[in-house]
């Protein structure tokens, strides 16, 4: 039998009118961070766990306004295994978005030594760290699609420290309540008077659909932490200082708060709320009269269209160059009768269109709704209710299908060394298609995705749908396997490489479909034109020009490999490895001599003589052209935007480099930079032309550099918060044209880099 202590009628009144205000309190200084997702897991079957896990899953969508589909409860104890699954393969993997703040709340997490007790046996805790490269490998080694951070709240009933060394981009924020038992926050509490702890009482039971229910001590901190912060104008709503609250805490709540950090650790990082709206205008390419106004227009507008109660907590500025902190940002470039506007949130588009601005204040009205549409009231926001005036997406995905790609992209069954993982055509084609329909849901803006593999001919990949997949929700992960099974079927390896063909079909297959659409076309090649033999050079840029008229964006991926791998592998065929072996059973090999196109019955002799001959196959054919691909992406044609050009040398740069490319389709991760700072210098003289970027990326910035001015014999000098860096900590200089130089920043791409280039005027 469970006594319970009345208060006085005097005290009761006053703790529940505490309760109220606290619940009911204006939340003006604060809104949730745009980026955030939240998983509340029980991790055991004790009932307390399961309500806790439900009420601050509620407490997340009523009072943070979080959109639901960024909100997922388990309330049922996992396996060790679903537990994995559940970020590689469930509905927390399928919506968390690339620069999200996942937060993974633990409701009950009970130990088993120094283990996570589950629902069939323990799991380290260094193992549930690692929930943040869980979610970028996804359903396979590196079908993810995240590169954000992650907060683990392990809400737990113990006194013990936890001995845990995180990985980057994570921070554990522990909640032990050694002795304080479960509660019911429907019910008074009379030795309760600590502030945050009536907060996160109260809220707890205003939030819930049940009359009643117990909850942990570590649920009513976390709780009130959150409330306190909304309702604070001067919290820099980040998890160390939610942290500091509750553990000031620790007499209202019985819990010891302590936030354990990962390598490179920066507080801004795992914001949970936004205590203002930072709007940064700036012209997207160049500084001219028009696009200043423009500008400057917009400001203005932004200005008066904030209610006048909000306006302390809008601020609007117009910049030089892109703002990455901002929470909000825009980039115009405009002419005397039209102008093109983009606007991000974060990474996430919010607005991007061709205005006529001979009438400046209707024009913008557009762009000022979306921009201010969430915060016209900055409490009790619902971030689910958001449209995006976005064209619709049509990309054409162009995948090598030549015999070289067995080495330049290889898999364990081209390579027995390899370990059992996709090939990098698979990724791409995966995360593209998660891309495009992530992004097809959250705009309400359908995308299109069309890929062709092409060798000497040109055959499209069977995609589950058809042909052509019009996208218009996220592919869940049992959908995107599909699309990499449909591809490993489809992938028969050619001897020839058709690149002209292959711009030709993804032309006419553009042609056919919405004209509206933004067009896109992702060449990806380890070769060079073989199938035309007159000409190839002018083939391949005359039908390069048949995308352009259409208006299409195209982008080139030279892709191969560097270092000791592809020699070795080549070693390796020469001497009638089995490598070899493998290769030979990719396809019909009646192009070779009699006795190579089949491994059977072959002895040493054979075996060398024939792999001697493929291997020099490999190596005329094997290497692509960046001259071409460089030509071709660069459009003429005015009007045209220009395409990007990857040259991914190892498979860790591969992923990035596929990271600015998704970024680049729905914005993001690449800067255009025209001219910059330029120190005075003597007539004759060497003169030096300086751009400074304040950046925020989890991974790498690239920073396109135009050369107007014709320098020549140009040097460089990048510094990353004052300390020099260069080629050996990850900085890539690429010279793509004498006009432009494309410069790779690694990753992270944080703080403010200084990018120096110092030439001779001609």
């Amino acid at each position: 039998m469970t006594v319970i202590r009345t208060p006085s009628p005097v005290l009761l009144a006053g703790l529940l009118m505490l309760g109220l205000l606290a619940w009911g309190a204006a939340a003006r200084a604060a809104v949730p961070n745009r980026s955030l997702s939240f998983v509340a897991v029980a991790t055991s079957d004790d009932p307390v766990a399961a309500e806790t896990a439900r009420r601050v899953a509620r407490h997340a969508e009523k009072r943070l306004g979080l959109n639901p589909r960024k909100i997922h409860v388990i309330d049922q104890a996992p396996t060790r295994k679903g537990f994995e699954d559940l970020f590689r393969r469930g509905a927390p993997f399928q919506y968390v978005s690339q620069g999200d703040v996942v937060v993974v709340y633990l409701a009950g997490a009970k130990a088993a030594g120094q283990e996570l007790a589950l629902a069939d046996g323990p799991l380290a805790w260094g193992e549930v760290a690692q929930i943040g490269k869980w979610l970028r490998d996804g359903p396979g080694q590196g079908m993810g699609f995240f590169n954000g951070s992650v907060l683990v709240v392990a809400d737990r009933p113990s006194s013990q420290r936890l001995p845990l060394k995180l990985p980057p981009d994570t921070a554990w924020l522990d909640l032990a309540a050694p002795r304080a038992p479960a509660l019911d926050p429907n019910l008074p509490a009379p030795d309760v008077r600590d502030p945050l702890a009536i907060a996160g009482r109260g809220a707890l039971a205003a939030i819930t659909g049940t009359p009643n229910g117990q909850t942990t001590p570590g649920a009513v901190a976390w709780v009130g932490g959150l409330e306190r912060m909304l309702a604070a104008p001067d919290t820099d709503g980040t998890a160390e200082t939610l942290r500091e609250l509750a553990a000031a805490a620790r007499d209202g709540t019985g819990v010891t708060a302590t936030l354990l950090t990962g390598p490179g650790y920066e507080r801004k990082r795992f914001r949970l709320l936004v205590q203002r709206l930072r709007v940064a205008l700036f012209p997207k390419l160049i500084a001219n009269v028009e696009t200043v106004q423009l500008l400057e227009a917009l400001r203005r507008e932004l200005d008066r269209a904030t209610p006048p109660d909000l306006r302390r907590f809008v601020q609007v500025t117009r910049v030089d160059g892109p703002d990455p902190t901002a929470e909000v940002a825009c980039s115009a470039v405009a002419n005397r009768t039209n102008a093109h506007v983009e606007c991000v949130e974060g990474r996430a588009p919010i607005f991007a269109d061709r205005l006529d601005v001979t009438n400046p204040e209707e024009a913008l009205a557009p762009v000022v709704r979306q921009v201010l549409r969430d915060y016209k009231a900055l409490s009790a926001t619902d971030w689910s209710a958001r449209r995006r005036d976005l064209k619709p997406l049509d990309v054409v995905l162009l995948l090598d299908a030549s015999l070289s790609m067995a080495y330049h992209d290889p898999t364990a069954a081209t390579d027995p060394r390899l370990p059992d993982a996709p090939s990098k055509r698979e990724i791409v084609l995966v995360r593209m298609a998660a891309t495009l329909a992530a992004h097809a849901e959250s705009t309400g803006r359908p995308a299109r995705l069309t890929a062709l593999l092409f060798g000497d001919k040109v055959e499209p990949v069977p995609l589950p749908g058809g042909p052509s997949v019009n996208l218009t929700r996220r592919l869940d992960a049992g959908e995107l396997a599909a699309y990499g099974a449909v591809f490993r079927s489809a992938a028969k390896p050619q001897p020839y490489t058709g690149i002209r063909d292959a711009l030709t079909e993804a032309a006419r297959r553009l042609a056919e479909g919405d004209r509206d659409a933004a067009r896109h076309v992702i060449l990806l090649t380890d070769g060079r034109e073989s199938v035309v033999q007159s000409d190839a050079e002018a083939e391949v840029r005359k039908a390069a020009g048949a995308l352009n008229a259409l208006g299409a964006t195209l982008h080139a991926v030279g892709l191969s490999e560097s270092g000791d791998r592809l020699p070795g592998y080549l070693k390796r065929m020469r001497a009638g490895d089995e490598v070899l072996k493998r290769y030979v059973g990719l396809l019909d090999m009646r192009f070779a001599p009699a006795k190579c196109r089949s491994a059977r019955g072959w002895d040493g002799d054979t075996a060398r003589e024939c792999g001697g001959y493929y291997a020099g196959l490999i190596e005329q054919g094997g290497a692509y052209d960046p001259s071409l691909l460089d030509r071709i992406r660069r459009s003429e044609r005015p009007g045209v935007p220009t395409g990007v050009f990857l040259q991914p040398d190892s498979s860790a740069t591969f992923q990035n480099e596929l990271q600015s490319l998704l970024g680049a389709l729905t914005g993001g991760g690449i800067y255009l930079a025209a001219d910059g700072d330029r120190a005075d210098a003597k007539p004759g003289a060497p003169v030096t032309d300086t751009w400074r970027f304040d950046l925020d990326l989890p991974g790498t910035a690239r920073v396109v550099l135009y050369n107007r001015a014709g320098l020549r014999d140009l040097k460089w000098r990048f510094t990353q918060n004052g300390q020099a860096m260069g080629t050996a900590e990850g900085v890539k200089v690429v010279q793509e044209s004498d006009a432009v130089t494309v410069v790779t920043l690694p990753a992270p791409a944080r703080g403010q880099w200084v990018l120096e280039r110092t030439g001779v005027q001609p």
